[in-house]
């Protein structure tokens, strides 16, 4: 925790500024909103329209996102998938034969 004091008069004295700083530590922590992220990593997946069921549930059963969908001869998406449940979702996408699946960035 950072405070920062723009005023740089005596006047509080050493006392009244530790006040002043507790207090103003106090009520950023009180007032506080609580943010939870997961680390995602981001891959691309190539597969034939045949495997589409396999693959919407692995996107299911891993809570993967999927961000972007394209395809013409094979269906490219894109998802994002934790941190945590990445490697069991790779080696679950190693047994569907014909995917292709790419690591592009973790955010």
């Amino acid at each position: 925790m950072i405070v920062v004091r723009y005023f740089g008069g005596t006047q509080l004295g050493i006392p009244g500024l530790i006040n002043a700083y507790k207090s103003a530590s106090g009520d950023a922590i009180f007032n506080a909103v609580i943010i939870e992220k997961f680390i995602t990593e981001i891959y691309e997946l190539k597969f034939d329209y045949e495997n589409m069921n396999h693959v919407m549930r692995m996107v299911k059963n891993y809570q993967l996102e999927v961000t972007e969908h394209s395809g013409t001869e094979k269906v490219i998406i894109t998802i994002g998938v934790r941190k945590s449940l990445a490697d069991t979702m790779l080696e679950f996408s190693r047994k569907l034969p014909n995917l292709e699946c790419k690591y592009l960035y973790t955010v």
